[in-house]
């Protein structure tokens, strides 16, 4: 407040500079605020994919207990060519 009463140079730009602190300090809780509801959202988007892997990585467990189905007869072409077709 003295500075704003005072008219020396000094006086006027320790004034300025108080202003200047002031805005910044606005700047940076705005920018706080800001940052804090990326924050939140990240972390939201975040535990939601945990879920989601998790499930994942179950399912993948379970395919992977799964004993091995046997075929009942092969796929693809076959021809018996040992066979007589005479």
């Amino acid at each position: 407040m003295l500075s704003s009463v005072l008219r020396s140079e000094t006086a006027v730009r320790v004034n300025v500079e108080i202003m200047r602190a002031f805005v910044r300090l606005r700047r940076a809780s705005l920018l706080s605020d800001e940052i804090m509801r990326i924050v939140e959202d990240l972390s939201n988007r975040v535990d939601s994919h945990d879920q989601v892997i998790g499930d994942i990585v179950e399912s993948i467990r379970q395919l992977a207990a799964l004993p091995p189905r046997e075929r009942s007869r092969p796929i693809g072409f076959t021809a018996d060519l040992d066979s007589d077709s005479s």
